[in-house]
Parts: C-alpha cells; structure tokens; sequence
C-alpha cells in the first residue's frame, strides 16, 4: 500500500468517525429518513408487492426508485429500520468520499485529491443533505454518479469492454437508487467529463507545448462519437430499464396538482430563511472560494466543468432571479426543488476546494503568505481556515441542537398499541402536529391514515387541489392547509376516517366544532379524538394492479445492479485494470502566471462574510432584539405567538410589571381562543407620538386560528431602559364571581358496552337504537356566488344525540354536482329535546372542484337532498350558559353578555345566529367565536354584527321526499314529533325576522391554567 492509499483510508476513517457520531444522535430529527424507512418497512413485509395502502387511499410504490429502500430493507432483517437507515449511509458516505477522490484525479494529481475528499468530509452540503435532511437516495444516487463519472473517463481515455461495463452498472445502480441524479448528472457531470476526455486525447495527439484548438477538439469529437452516442444511448436505455415500472406509472398516472411551496424557490433576498437554509449552507465556505474557483474554471481543460457549475450555481438561486424559471420552465420550476442544484454544484466543485487546500497548505498560496506575513503568519491563517471549514460542518450537521426542526420525539407505542386493540385498525386514522414522526408510526402499523409523507404519489382531490404538502402541518400552510384539512374533518365519513391522534392543542377548536370528541390522553400525552358514526373500512379496498413481470423487475434488477457493481470491480482487479485515475502529466493542472490577484479574493473574502454577518444579525433581531421600539413589540408578539410566556415577560418594564406569577396569572384569567389556539400571522406596528409615558403605539395583530381570523389592536407604549426598549404591561380587569362557592346540578350519560375481559377480539359496545329527531325546515339558498343548504333540527329522543347533516345538490337534470356536511354550522351534541340551526356551506367545496378541474362545478343547484344521521351520545354536553342583556342597534348589531353559571370553565365560546321569518323558517345562519373564555360564574360581553339578508336567494325549499333521517323519509317521523319550540332565546329584529341566539362552547383546558 502506497503512501497516497494509506492517507486516503485515513481520510475515510476520519469521514466516518465524523459522520456516525453525527448522525446517531440527528437522525431521528432530520427531515425525510422516516419515509425512507417507511418505504423500507414496505418492501420488508411485501417485497414484490407494489401497492401500499396505509398512505392516502393507497398508492403505488413505483412511483419512487427502491434500490436504497430494498437496501434498508435486507438490513432490517437484522438489525432493524432505524439501525438499517443509519448503516448504509455510513456505506454511502464512504462510497461518496471515495468518487469524490476519484473524480478529483481526472483533473489534479493525487495529492490535491486527497485534499478533496478531506474537503468533502466536511462539506456542508454533505452535512445538510444527510444531517437536516435526510436525503438518503439523493446522496446515493450523487455518490455513485461521481464514481461513474471516472470510469467513463477511463474508459474513454483507454477503451476496453470491462471498463464500458463498469461504467454502465454504476449509471444503472444510480438510476435505481435515485432516478434524477442519472437525468440532471448526465447533463451536469457526465457531459464535461466527456468533453474533458476529449480534450486530453486531442492533447495527446500534439507535440509537447502544442495547444489544441477547436478544430482539434471537433475531430476528436467526430472520431469518438459513435462510442459516445453508443454510451449516451445505453446509459438511458439501462435507466429505462432498471426502473421501467416507474416512467410505465409516470406516463400512465402523471403528477396533476398545485405546486407545492418550497423554500428553494423563495427570493433569497426577501426570505433570508431561505436563502440560509437552502443557498448559505450547503455552499459555506466555498462562497468565500469563488473568486479562485472561477479562475481555474477557466482554464480550456475546465470550460466545460466550469459552463456546468455557473449553470447550477444560477440554478440554485430559486426564484431570486427570474433565470432559473426561464431555463427551467414554469411547470418543471414549480415541480423540482432547487436546492438539489446547489448541492450538486457543490459536490461539482470540491475538486477545486481540494486544490485550495493545497495549494494553501503545500502551493503557491502558502508561499504568497510566507513572503507577506511569514510562517508563524502562514500557520495562523491556515489553521484558523481549517477550523472555520470544520466548525460550519459540525455547526451544520448539529443544527437541531440550536434550532428546532421537529417535534419532540413521541413515544409511538401507546398510539400503536391503541391501533392494534378493540379493531380500531378497521378505521383510518390521521396525526396532527406529529412532523415527519407520523411516517415512523405507520412504518409500526398496519392502520391506514387518509394523509402521507410523500406527496407526489398522492391523488385525492382534496389534497392534490391545493398547495397543500401534508395535513399533519395544515396549521403552518396558512388558509389553503386548513381547507383542506377541514375537508377531511367535515365529511370523515367518505375517507372512513375515525381517529385523529393530536399533539397540538392548536387544533382542538376546529376538531370539537366539527363535531369531534376528545376520546383520552394517551401516557405519551398525545390527545385522541373520535367521530361518531363513521362507517369502517370494506373488507376488500380498491388497489391498482400492475403486470406481474413489472413487479417481478421491480423486485429484482435495482438490487441486481448492486450485485453486478460488485461483480464487474472483481474481475477488474483479478485481471489487474486498476480504477485509479491517472492522467498524464503533460495534462495535469499547472498554475499559469496571470499577475497577482490576491488583493481581489482578499476585497471579496471580506464582503462575503460581510454579507453573511449581516443575514445572521438581522435574523437573530427579528426574534430577541430590543434595540428599537418596533423590534421589541416584535419579540414581544413573536414570544407570545410561540407560547414562551417567560421571554415575553422579559421584554414588559422592570420598574413596573407585575411579578412573575401575577403576570402567568393574569394571561390565564380570560383564556380563550387567542391565548391558547392562535398563530400569529402577521403584525402592523404605528406610532402614535411620545409623552412622558414613553412611545406610544398602535399595534394590529392578525392571529390565525384552525377556525377562523382574528385581528387585535393593542395600545402599547414602550420606554427606554439602560439602553434597551420595554414595554409596559396592560393592566388586566379583575372581576370577581358572584359567589364564593359554585353549586351545579345535572343530568349525566354514559355508553359503556359489555366488554369481556378475554385477550382477543371483543365488541366495543352494544348497539343502541339512533335517536329520533326531526328537521323542521331546511332550504338552498345562494348567497352572493356561493351556495349553502340550512334549516333547523330537533334532537325529539330521551337520550342525547349525536347528528350529522349531509346533503347534496343536483342540477336541473337530476346530475349529482357537489355533496358536503355541517361542519361549525351546527351544535353535534344535543340533548333531549334540544334544538340547532345548520349551515352547510358548500363555498369550499366548490372551490374544491373547480380547482381539481372538474366540469361539474359548471352547473347551477336546483334541488337538494338532505341526510341526517344520529346516534346515541355518551356524555352529557355543557349548557350551563345563557345570555343576557341582549339589544340590537339600529339593525346593524347585537350585543349582550355570555353568562357561565355552571362549574366548569369555558375556553373557546361560539355563537349561531339563526335569522328565522315569519313561519320560523332559518332563512340564514351566522358563525361567530368570541376570542376569550368565559370561567365558572363570570360574563363575557360581545358585539357581533348583523348580517344583511339582501344578498340571500331562496333557490328550493325541500319537502319530505327530500329529507331523509336515519334512512326514513320525515314523513315517517310526523306521527313522533310533538309541538316543537326552539330552544334558543329570541329577538325581534322586524316584522317579518326574528333571531335566534345558540351557545356552542369548548371546555378543554388552555395551554395556559
């Protein structure tokens, strides 16, 4: 073993030490290594079977190439998933060293390769890509292209068939590992090296001193392009075919569905975020390189490496400028996420970092410093630039230590063992606020769940139609996350969707007022929601087959390319062809004299770290400076908006706020929707003036809610204090109950069945008879460009009921166009003899389906059909609550006062408004949240808006043919149903409309107590 093979394996050892401590404890925190291990759990129980059920409403695994998934796979068998993941990037990571190496040596000696592969141990993109992201087929596929990329050199260079088999089964195990690394690599790497090979055989047809020109190197073209055009045609062919199932279901099933947003396509300058995460990191200190790097990129041997990385350096800048979307086209711009660009850019350049090195530690660099600054000089300098290029990448590879990038890990047994009792696997299931930890669940499950982790294979419309990448994050996609979410909370029933594990209270208004129950709280503290009356899952579901001889080539030739990788380096070796890169010395890069320029990467060394001193200083202001009134009331809102009471506190004035304690206190007295269950979206800071009080402001807080909207004002004054600004804290009303000692009376239920306690399946609960009730009125009314069904229905049973109204519209030819439920519209639980207005709004539907595309949305409604559902509910609903002091002004509102008088507390109050005619019927229904709670034996007073019934068109009014409940027409239930009032207290809005007031309110605890 020479000298050079010995440093390269300490290289390698060092790569590895560096990696697998970094990645046993990132891994689990990293963005996508639980779908790549879910797709391993896939092919470990059903190796050919192509068809997946537990995502979605199923989907087809071809739509992803399997070689590092069946790779995982085989090693779970031994060691487990997460074990398996971690093991075969330790390979990767290795084998990505080692193509770097031999990728440097087709344009550096062996020296300035070894640099190179020490520079891509601590390459940040490296880091990023396994440590933040997880991309683990990207890395593959990247590190077998660039060791592909030597033996075409190679065989170029030296002809031989061996050396055309090498090359081609490492192009074949890249397209199984990872299919657009062999697509964009052919483009980026394997076309310069082609040119490179060219221009070196032109090269060595000259005398020594001779300079090829171009009609030199369009001979040599000529000359070899059969063999060319013969690899350019085998290279796609062998792709087709490794992974053929995959472009059979591009073609047959292709991707319609709305961009997705992504980082990577932002405007760096504007989301400095972005442009950290996705342009700064990966880069590092190559940035500071450029001016060296562009330099050698010129050279004529380099010209066509060099017209690569400008090209996927500008790729890489998203959408900062409008190049890269004009290069790639709108549809593929929108598609493919840009920052694969930067890091293939990166791994394209570290050739030229590894000459760097060299050249600063052993080259001209050094000699340069030597001269100026001397050796002690030198030395300084060069360690100083080691340690920074070291410390990014363990800065990088441990970023979820300092900043957040998923939840806390959830112990998933409880959820798994709750899945697996009771046949609660008969129903599908969803999670909420769970990140990238919901695809290691279903990895450890069999249970189905309507949302995925992979959202390129997805197809329901609810999903495909809106910029929506996973409903378990519906909250941080803004508006389009929570409509669609919401489609799937209001209709559970089509997806046959029972469970929804949460891990966010954010979420709990919209669960409870589309008419979900809090089951229980897990031991891991994840929150269990149930519908009622939801149909299980057929015993036989809907599957998309494929040809047996695609599964049979899916199964088998990705992971037969690995075997014959193996293969083909063995008979290289026994005959003695070695795979090292040797280019002649006469081609070997040699530093020209060109004048000194050090004083040109000395000015941009200085602005680039100048530039990212200033990105990490205003980053960092936006969320903890204090040093300008507008930036403190940014801390102060932010730290609120994320639940960090204890910094928020940090920022009100030392010499006046309350203690500690007063101040939690005080937050929690009200509760409610906006300090427990708020986003914060947006805020608009305007100053007033200045007085002896300090600063005064006008500030304006958009809060999101899983709900609704909520805007804020805030007068808020801020006061200089030792150089920093605070603000004065708000005095808070301190109202006390009326009484010392709250006494209630009620009435309880409860539905237990008659569980046996055997191991084994048993009932969950007796059947119980659905409760009566009846729908008084119900209409199709449009309102301005929507349409929406409403009416009124009465729970006429002894038992409490639990009810879903669903109906569906039809045109004039009787053509299905649009079916929906009641979602906040209604009271769900009603008890006896209690009655609830309903609104079903079909806004959002329609919206659905028109941008899905579907003609349907082209009709106009002309008739209805309306479906109620009940059954028995197991609790009694709180309804220790009335109102008072109720008075309209002028037709335009109403206010009154929400008085609790029973013993539990009120966190979330909301307010139905039915406006009723002459003969009672709803002619509309209006939602309003009032944004704080109400505790036991304390008002709140509202002011909500009266809503203008001009605009409301009574299109069709349906009769008992048209209504139907639990399965019967209504005329079956006019016999049951005695004089029926309403239950909700009245005013007299004219002579011909009356209102109508209902109290639906949540009772679950706030984040604060």
């Amino acid at each position: 073993m020479n000298a050079g093979s010995r440093h390269f394996y300490g290289i390698l050892a060092i790569g590895l030490l560096f990696h697998i401590t970094s990645s046993l404890y990132n891994f689990e925190n990293t963005y996508d290594a639980y779908v790549h291990m879910f797709f391993a759990e896939h092919y470990a129980s059903s190796w050919f079977d192509t068809w997946e059920y537990r995502w979605y409403t199923g989907f087809t695994v071809t739509s992803y190439p399997p070689l590092v998934h069946h790779i995982v796979a085989l090693l779970s068998k031994w060691v487990g998933l997460k074990m398996g993941f971690l093991i075969w990037s330790w390979v990767v990571v290795a084998i990505l060293i080692r193509g770097v190496y031999r990728f440097s040596q087709i344009f550096f000696s062996e020296r300035i390769a070894l640099y190179a592969a020490l520079a891509t141990v601590f390459s940040t993109a490296v880091c990023e890509a396994l440590h933040i992201f997880g991309q683990l087929p990207s890395l593959t596929g990247t590190a077998l292209l660039v060791n592909a990329c030597s033996e075409i050199y190679l065989w170029l260079r030296r002809g031989g068939k061996l050396r055309f088999l090498s090359s081609i089964s490492l192009i074949a195990m890249t397209s199984a590992a990872h299919h657009v690394s062999t697509i964009f690599g052919m483009v980026f790497f394997v076309f310069p090296v082609i040119g490179i090979a060219l221009f070196d055989l032109a090269q060595m047809k000259k005398s020594a001193g001779q300079i090829i020109g171009i009609q030199d190197f369009i001979r040599e073209l000529w000359t070899n392009l059969r063999r060319i055009v013969f690899f350019g045609f085998s290279a796609g062919g062998i792709t087709l075919l490794v992974t053929f199932p995959y472009w059979i279901w591009s073609k047959s099933d292709p991707i319609t569905q709305v961009p997705i947003p992504h980082g990577s396509r932002d405007n760096f300058l504007e989301v400095l975020s972005s442009g950290l995460v996705f342009f700064l990191i990966p880069w590092g200190i190559i940035l500071l390189l450029l001016p060296f790097v562009l330099r050698r990129l010129t050279y004529k041997r380099h010209v066509f490496l060099g017209l690569s990385f400008v090209l996927l350096f500008i790729l890489g800048t998203g959408g900062t400028t409008p190049i890269p979307r004009t290069i790639l086209g709108e549809n593929a711009f929108q598609i493919l996420t840009l920052d694969r660009f930067t890091f293939w850019g990166s791994i394209l350049v570290l050739p030229f970092v590894g000459l760097f090195l060299f050249e600063l530690l052993e080259g001209r660099i050094k000699s340069f410093l030597e001269d100026r600054i001397g050796r002690m000089g030198h030395r300084l300098l060069a360690i100083s630039f080691l340690i920074s290029f070291m410390a990014l990448a363990i800065v990088t590879s441990n970023l979820s230590a300092f900043k957040k990038l998923q939840p806390e890990t959830i112990d998933i047994q409880p959820i798994v063992n709750f899945l697996h009792r009771d046949d609660h696997d008969k129903w599908r299931y969803l999670t909420l606020g769970f990140g990238d930890q919901m695809a290691w669940l279903s990895a450890n499950t069999k249970a189905l769940t309507v949302d995925g982790n992979y959202h390129s294979a997805r197809r329901l419309t609810e999903l495909t139609s809106r910029a929506v990448e996973r409903l378990e994050n519906a909250k941080y996609l803004g508006n389009s996350g929570l409509t669609s979410l919401q489609q799937f909370l209001t209709v559970p029933e089509k997806y046959h969707l029972k469970y929804i594990f949460s891990n966010d209270q954010f979420y709990d208004p919209l669960l409870h007022f589309a008419g979900w129950q809090k089951l229980q709280e897990l031991e891991n503290k994840i929150a269990i929601w149930e519908r009622l009356d939801v149909p299980p899952l057929p015993q036989v579901l809907p599957r998309k087959d494929i040809p047996s001889y695609q599964r049979l080539m899916w199964g088998v030739l990705p992971l037969s390319t690995v075997l014959f990788v193996v293969f083909i380096h063995l008979i290289l070796r026994q005959r003695g062809l070695s795979t090292k890169v040797e280019v002649d010395e006469g081609l070997q890069y040699k530093e020209r004299s060109r004048g000194s320029a050090w004083w040109f990467h000395l000015i941009w060394a200085i602005l680039v770290s100048s530039a990212l001193v200033y990105i990490v200083n205003q980053n960092a202001q936006k969320t903890t400076s204090q040093a300008s009134p507008s930036q403190t009331i940014k801390s102060f809102f932010h730290a609120l908006d994320f639940k960090d009471f204890n910094l928020a506190y940090s920022y009100l004035d030392p010499t006046s706020r309350p203690s500690l304690e007063q101040y939690l206190l005080e937050l929690s007295l009200d509760g409610g929707m906006l300090s427990s269950y708020v986003k914060l979206d947006s805020l608009s800071i305007q100053t007033l003036g200045e007085n002896s009080q300090g600063i005064q402001t006008l500030v304006t807080a958009t809060w999101t809610t899983s709900l609704s909207t909520f805007v804020t004002e805030h007068h808020c004054t801020v006061r200089k204090q030792r150089g920093k600004f605070y603000l004065m804290p708000e005095s808070y009303p301190r109202r006390r109950p009326a009484e010392t000692f709250g006494r209630d009376t009620e009435v309880t239920f409860v539905k237990q069945g008659r569980r046996s306690p055997l191991v084994g399946s048993t009932d969950k609960q007796d059947v119980l008879d659905r409760p009566d009730g009846w729908v008084s009125n119900s209409t199709l009314v449009r309102h301005k460009d929507s349409y929406a069904v409403l009416g009124e229905f009465f729970n006429i049973d002894v038992d409490p009921a639990f009810v879903t109204i669903e109906a569906i519209l039809y045109d004039s030819l009787s053509n299905e166009i649009a079916r929906y439920s009641a979602m906040d519209g209604m009271i769900h639980y009603l008890l006896p003899k209690e009655s609830t207005p309903f609104l079903i709004d079909f806004s959002s539907e329609f919206e659905r389906l028109a941008m899905s595309g579907q003609d349907t949305v082209t009709s106009q409604p002309s008739r209805f059909v309306l479906f109620v559902r009940t059954s028995v509910a197991g609790f009694s609903p709180y309804r220790s609550i009335g109102f008072q002091n109720l008075k309209t002004d002028s037709q335009e509102s109403i206010s009154g006062e929400l008085y609790n008088y029973g013993t539990d507390a009120i966190s979330i109050p909301q307010v139905l408004m039915a406006y009723q005619d002459d003969s009672n019927a709803v002619k509309w229904v209006s939602r309003n949240y009032l944004s704080s709670g109400v505790r036991p034996h304390r008002f709140q007073s509202f002011l909500l808006p009266l809503k203008p019934l001009d605009h409301v068109e009574i299109l069709h009014a349906a009769d008992d043919s048209q209504i139907f409940i639990n399965g019967s027409s209504r005329s079956y239930y006019r016999s049951l149903t005695p004089e029926l009032e309403s239950t909700g207290p009245a005013i007299e809005l004219d002579s011909n409309v009356q209102l109508r007031i209902y109290s639906n309110i949540l009772t679950l605890q706030p984040y604060i107590d």
